[in-house]
C-alpha cells in the first residue's frame, strides 16, 4: 500500500492549511458515510497546546466544501472541551458549516471495549467512542508537540480524547487492581491544571532536579503510556491526519511549554508515517512517539510513501525537549 504525506511551509497558518488540503485533495477518497473530525483541545488557556478555532474553520470550510451531502462530526472529549466549546463558540462555527459538535464526555452512549497494560503488568479494560470506531472517515487535528509523559504529541496521541472519561486514567497505567500507593506516587507526576496557577507551578516544578525515584516513575509512566498508545492504535487509526504546525510547543509540553514556530504543515493519510515525518520535522528521537516502538519494518512506511511539497530537511527545525525526555 502506498501512503502520502504533504510538508508546507509559510507565512501564515491559513496559507499552509489551505495550501496542504488543496494539494492533498487528490489523495482523500471520496466518502458516502460519517465523517468525524477529532480536534486536540488540550487547554482554552494555552491556545499553543490546542487546535485554534482558525485552524478548525479552515478544515470544516474544506470538507463542506469537498462533501456537501455528508454528515460530518466534530467530537472531542477532555476535562476541558466543554470549555474551550464555550470560550471560542465552537457551536456558533459548527453550525456556519452545518457539522455536528458532539462531546464525547456528555453525547457518547455507545462504546467499544479495548484492552489496556496497567502499571502493575495486568490487562485491564476500556472503552472508546462508538461515533469514531463506526464512522466512515476519521481525521485527526492536531498540533505538534514536546510531552511529559511520552515525549512528543502528535496524530495518534490525539486520540486518547476518545476514550470514556472514566477509563483515561487506565491509557496511563491506573487501573482498579493498581495499589494505592502506587497510585499516589505517579498521580502526583501527573499532576498539571490549566490556568496561570497551574502553569506558574509546571515553571516552578521544572526547575526543581528529578529524584532517583522520580525518575523511575517517570520510566514507568512513559513505557506504560507508549505501550496503550500501541494498543489504541491496533483498534483504530485516523484515516487522515492534520497536524497544524504553524507554532507548535517545545520545552515543557503538553501544556505548558514555549512556541516552536515551525511554521509548517503536515498532513497524511497514514498515522505512522505522518508521525514519523513530524517527529523528524522535530528533531525528537523516533522513540518519543511511543506506539511506534511496536511496529515492525517502519522503514517500509518510508518506502512506500510520496512526499509532496517541501521535503524534511527543508523545514526540519530542532525542538527543545521536555524535561523527562531523558527519563522516558
Amino acid at each position: 500500500m502506498s501512503y502520502c504525506v504533504s510538508i508546507v511551509k509559510g507565512n501564515s497558518r491559513r496559507e499552509i492549511l489551505e495550501e496542504s488540503l488543496h494539494s492533498f485533495d487528490a489523495y482523500i477518497p471520496d466518502v458516502s458515510g460519517r465523517i468525524v473530525i477529532k480536534p486536540n483541545f488540550l487547554s482554552a488557556n494555552n491556545l499553543l497546546a490546542s487546535i485554534t478555532p482558525e485552524a478548525l474553520e479552515i478544515v470544516l470550510k474544506h470538507f463542506r466544501n469537498r462533501f456537501p451531502q455528508n454528515e460530518i462530526y466534530v467530537a472531542e472529549g477532555s476535562h476541558v472541551s466543554d470549555i474551550y466549546f464555550n470560550k471560542y463558540k465552537v457551536k456558533d462555527l459548527t453550525d456556519r458549516y452545518g457539522v455536528n459538535l458532539f462531546s464525547i464526555d456528555k453525547d457518547e452512549t455507545n462504546w467499544k471495549e479495548i484492552e489496556f497494560d496497567d502499571l502493575c503488568g495486568n490487562k485491564c479494560k476500556a472503552r472508546i467512542s462508538r461515533l469514531y470506531t463506526d464512522a466512515s472517515y476519521v481525521i485527526s487535528l492536531t498540533v505538534p508537540k514536546t510531552h511529559a509523559n511520552i515525549g512528543v504529541s502528535l496524530s495518534m496521541k490525539n486520540f486518547v480524547g476518545i476514550l470514556h472519561p472514566d477509563d483515561r486514567p487506565k491509557f496511563h497505567g491506573l487501573s482498579e487492581n493498581v495499589p494505592n500507593e502506587i497510585k499516589e506516587l505517579y498521580k502526583r507526576r501527573l499532576y498539571d491544571r490549566d490556568d496561570k496557577i497551574g502553569y506558574y507551578l509546571m515553571k516552578a516544578r521544572g526547575m526543581l532536579p528529578v529524584t532517583k525515584e522520580s525518575a523511575k516513575n517517570i520510566k514507568l509512566g512513559g513505557e506504560i503510556v507508549r505501550k496503550n498508545l500501541f494498543n489504541l492504535y491496533s483498534n483504530i487509526q485516523p484515516d487522515l491526519c492534520i497536524i497544524d504546525g504553524f507554532d507548535g510547543m517545545e520545552g515543557n509540553g503538553p501544556w505548558h511549554g514555549d512556541n516552536a514556530r515551525l511554521r509548517t504543515a503536515i498532513i497524511g493519510n497514514n498515522c505512522v508515517v505522518t508521525d514519523l515525518t513530524a517527529c523528524k520535522i522535530m528533531g525528537q528521537p523516533l522513540e518519543d512517539i511511543g506506539y511506534t516502538n511496536y511496529i515492525n519494518n517502519l522503514s517500509d512506511f518510508f518506502d512506500n510513501t510520496v512526499f509532496i511539497g517541501s521535503s524534511i530537511d527543508d523545514v526540519k527545525k530542532k525542538l527543545k525537549p521536555h524535561k523527562f525526555e531523558q527519563f522516558l
